[in-house]
């Protein structure tokens, strides 16, 4: 709770010197930045698997990120309180030509999820950036494994990537790095995951 105000407070102070909270739709956004966040600091290592290993039980964190879209499985719902949701951050064209960064979500109630699937029907939708110029992601997780002669273990090597799949990593990233560049100029939201939260657990749903 307390990390939450002061990054809230932290972001609401950064935003306001810049002039973009002086009216209501302002503030809007401004609350949309934050649902946005509990969201992505509550992604889920939601298993899955897909059409070729379904059989020999072979599964993977359902986590598609890519330099300009992020999907995820998440335990806090901003339109569902208290379930499980099927999120997606991305750009969307509105029909005046210009691009918003919106947040789009789903329930995961009875919808099985694949990699090999078409994206889920999203539900629902808010926006979390008006005309948007430019927006990029990046993601800290692990690299790869390497063996430790010294302790006799493998060790995980991090690194910053551009793209971060859990079907390839076989976790979810660490953090996860927004910038989204307008006229008024870039904002940088940094967003940990918090993959130690003691009320996460793996979800494995097999299809007979």
């Amino acid at each position: 709770m307390i990390y939450l105000a002061l990054t809230a407070y932290s972001f609401f102070g950064e935003s306001w010197r810049k002039g973009r909270l002086s009216d209501t739709r302002s503030l809007e956004l401004y609350r949309n930045h934050i649902l946005c966040r509990d969201a992505v600091e509550s992604i889920c290592d939601y298993y899955v698997t897909d059409p070729t290993s379904e059989l020999n039980g072979v599964h993977y964190p359902y986590f598609i990120g890519t330099d300009h879209s992020v999907a995820f499985v998440t335990l806090s719902s901003v339109f569902e309180q208290g379930i499980s949701a099927s999120a997606r951050i991305r750009l969307v064209e509105t029909k005046s030509g210009a691009r918003n960064l919106v947040y789009e979500e789903t329930p995961l109630l009875h919808q099985y999820i694949r990699y090999e699937d078409s994206v889920p029907e999203y539900a629902h939708q808010i926006v979390l950036f008006e005309n948007v110029k430019a927006f990029h992601i990046r993601y800290y997780g692990v690299w790869t494994y390497h063996f430790n002669d010294a302790t006799m273990d493998f060790e995980a090597e991090y690194r910053w990537l551009t793209e971060y799949y859990g079907k390839d990593r076989k976790a979810v990233p660490e953090i996860i790095e927004m910038t989204i560049s307008s006229d008024s100029g870039d904002t940088v939201m940094t967003l940990p995951v918090k993959a130690l939260n003691p009320f996460k657990a793996p979800f494995f749903q097999r299809e007979f």
